[in-house]
């Protein structure tokens, strides 16, 4: 630690990178789930009548809801708060856990003994690359279609950022007081 004049401050360490990439991709996973809102209730506003309107509803305010899940423990990570930290585990181990039954559900051939009819499998719902830009509604429609490379790619953001905002150094940067004051 140095003093210089009025203002302590501390070396940056490397253990400061892992919150930070942290941070910056938790606001992306919150950024993505607002987007897969977006495209599935803008599809839900062309009330197609074969398409199931719970599922459409479940999707879209799902996402919303993992959006401000994800937004707020940002928020509160970056204040070093650790219920942000907390938010950001659990918003992102649910976002996980979806997308991993979904791709255990394709991998193991899955048929439900009931129709679930959801958008077709070209489109912006179902595009693997969009699966991972799209949150929630990429899990979704990768459940829905059995796909099991959308629905790898969803799991990767929503894993990542759980496995970094559930890290020993995320956990430090937290505990650990801001260093820089200003004496008068």
């Amino acid at each position: 630690m140095t003093t210089e004049g009025a203002i302590t401050t501390r070396p940056s360490s490397t253990n400061e990178l892992i919150p930070g990439l942290t941070i910056a991709l938790a606001g992306l996973t919150a950024l993505c789930n607002l987007w897969g809102a977006k495209v599935i209730l803008e599809l839900f506003g062309d009330r197609k009548p074969h398409v199931d309107s719970s599922l459409v509803l479940f999707a879209g305010l799902g996402a919303l809801l993992a959006a401000a899940a994800l937004g707020y423990g940002v928020f509160l990570m970056s204040r070093r708060d650790e219920a942000g930290r907390y938010t950001v585990v659990i918003a992102s181990g649910v976002l996980s856990v979806l997308a991993a039954a979904a791709l255990v559900y394709a991998l193991a051939d899955y048929h439900p003994d009931y129709a679930i009819d959801w958008y077709p499998t070209e489109g912006p719902v179902a595009d693997p690359l969009l699966a991972v830009f799209t949150g929630l509604v990429g899990s979704v429609s990768a459940l829905v279609h059995r796909a099991w490379i959308p629905s790898l790619t969803s799991l990767v953001l929503p894993l990542a950022v759980f496995l970094l905002a559930a890290s020993r150094p995320t956990a430090t940067w937290i505990a650990q007081p801001r260093w820089t004051s200003r004496r008068y």
